[in-house]
């Protein structure tokens, strides 16, 4: 009997049930519609001002435009890839190239979110709140800096994405700024065994690929170094390729192509010079200081190789 009495009840919370659930279904599809609408509303290219900012050898510098291609697979979906172009009017400088991926996602407070990031840098993204909107011709809004500030953004959209069939350096976003060559020269005391008899250079270049000034690195970077001389046999010069540098934590080191080593301690760089002590041999060392200077032309270099020449 009393089960009897329970029945309409029970027939009324799954009716409350079946309506909460048909409530949350209503939500999650219409903010998945809002998501995929919001992906087909943003593909495309855009061009404008991304509010980016850079340090270009010690000094700000900002894009003078930016272009976004962002792609979508299907027009179902919430994520997507694309391109970045930053471009720049600066010698040695004109444009950074970069791949992205994009997505949307729907915000607890039922807005749309939208973001973007590079690929090959893990913290540099984009990411836009609620503070951002788009038509079909404009997309403003703000996004916080690595500081929590915000950044504007002002785009508009354009109809053709610029060709980059041709572009060979992608994915160098965080070190673009300092990836440049820059060359030291002075005296260090290294003698050259030939024929018998020990010879000196005058003057040591070496060259990095790029500016140990702002990259501390222990990883495979690249250059060369030049021995000039004055009343050697062999040559006015032994040049070399080097395989790998490293500075860390003041020791300087370099291996050339035919294993020929140089090292340094205590080394400091700056744009003006470089300093530190050479090592000659295991219970000897130079202090010496080495100067900026322009990086040299190496056409004229016939042979590379520095032990190979004078065996």
């Amino acid at each position: 009997m009393k089960l009897m009495n329970d029945l309409p009840r029970i027939d009324e919370m799954k009716n409350k049930l079946l309506l909460l659930g048909l409530m949350l279904c209503i939500a999650a599809f219409t903010s998945c519609k809002d998501e995929e609408a919001m992906g087909r509303a943003v593909k495309g290219v855009w061009e404008g001002d991304m509010g980016i900012t850079r340090t270009l050898r010690g000094k700000t510098i900002k894009p003078t435009r930016t272009v976004l291609q962002f792609n979508q697979e299907r027009n179902t979906s919430t994520v997507g890839s694309g391109i970045m172009i930053e471009y720049y009017n600066l010698p040695g400088l004109e444009a950074v190239y970069s791949h992205i991926t994009w997505n949307t996602w729907t915000r607890k407070n039922g807005n749309v979110g939208f973001e973007f990031k590079v690929d090959d840098v893990a913290d540099e993204k984009y990411v836009f709140y609620d503070d951002w909107s788009m038509t079909d011709e404009r997309f403003t809004g703000k996004y916080p800096d690595k500081n929590g500030k915000d950044v504007s953004v002002s785009l508009k959209r354009i109809q053709t994405m610029p060709d980059v069939s041709k572009v060979k350096v992608w994915g160098f976003f965080d070190k673009m700024d300092t990836w440049y060559p820059v060359a030291y020269e002075g005296t260090v005391n290294i003698q050259r065994e030939y024929q018998s008899k020990s010879y000196s250079p005058t003057k040591v270049t070496i060259v990095f690929d790029i500016d140990p000034v702002y990259n501390e690195t222990n990883h495979s970077s690249e250059g060369y170094i030049i021995e000039h001389y004055s009343d050697a046999p062999f040559g006015s010069y032994l040049a070399d390729k080097v395989e790998f540098w490293g500075l860390y934590s003041g020791d300087l080191s370099f291996r050339t192509s035919d294993n020929t080593e140089y090292r340094f301690y205590n080394t400091k760089v700056s744009e003006q010079q470089l300093t530190g002590e050479y090592i000659i041999s295991v219970s000897s060392t130079q202090a010496t200081t080495f100067k900026r200077t322009t990086v040299p032309d190496v056409s004229f270099i016939q042979q590379w190789g520095i032990t190979s020449r004078i065996r």
